[in-house]
């Protein structure tokens, strides 16, 4: 956990000003990314929903995005299906920048992701490219 609180999203851009380092609140080349890879799983969902039409959230579903950052696919997802989301990640950074941005206010931080619960029911779990090496 300690690793994801780190230098690991520090971004290409940070400044060194006086000794002081300041960087984005948003690593753009990653944020970017991870909206992108939603239109691969709306077009997943929506190829399948004919055969599974419960695969389509709806307004009272909640998502959460498990290693979801700072919240930019599942912000896709709550745009398009117009449901809840929630991200739960290492990041405090993450959890944070995507509470304030995207409003996911039920968002939090992985304590122990095998003994964590969802703090109010998720009907989707999604973690989209969230193993690293």
């Amino acid at each position: 956990m300690e690793f994801y609180n780190t230098t690991y999203r520090e971004s290409w851009y940070d400044l060194n000003l006086n000794g002081k380092v300041i960087d984005t609140i948003i690593d753009f080349d990653r944020t970017i990314t991870g909206f992108q890879r939603f239109k691969s799983f709306y077009e997943i969902i929506e190829s399948n929903s004919q055969k599974y039409p419960d695969l389509i959230p709806k307004k009272e579903d909640t998502i959460m995005d498990v290693g979801g950052y700072q919240g930019a696919f599942l912000s896709a997802a709550v745009q398009i299906w117009n449901c809840s989301g929630m991200v739960y990640d290492y990041s405090k950074n993450g959890v944070d920048f995507s509470k304030r941005t995207f409003g996911f206010d039920k968002s939090r931080v992985v304590e122990n992701i095998t003994l964590d619960e969802p703090v109010e029911k998720v009907r989707f779990v999604t973690s989209i490219h969230s193993f690293e090496p």
